[in-house]
């Protein structure tokens, strides 16, 4: 809930966005991992996806967006 509460404080047109995006995907991934509800590997590809078009080619971390939302993506299509 802290990652829901720091991304609401860093709305649209943020800076740091995309990094409250991804800190949360992250969290939902690992508990889906945990605990496997499904909606929150839906929420973490999701965040994936937003973090990802605030982080287009060229961006620095273009890359690891890209890479996180694929290890999303993969981990829900396994189970």
């Amino acid at each position: 809930e802290l990652h829901r509460a720091a991304l609401e404080l860093r709305p649209s047109g943020h800076l740091d966005r995309a990094s409250s995006l991804r800190s949360l995907a992250l969290c939902l991934s690992d508990r889906y991992d945990r605990h496997g509800v499904v909606a929150d590997s839906e929420e973490a590809v999701t965040l994936g996806y937003a973090t990802l078009e605030l982080r287009l080619p060229g961006h620095p971390d273009h890359h690891i967006s890209l890479y996180s939302l694929t290890c999303d993506l993969w981990t829900g299509f396994q189970k």
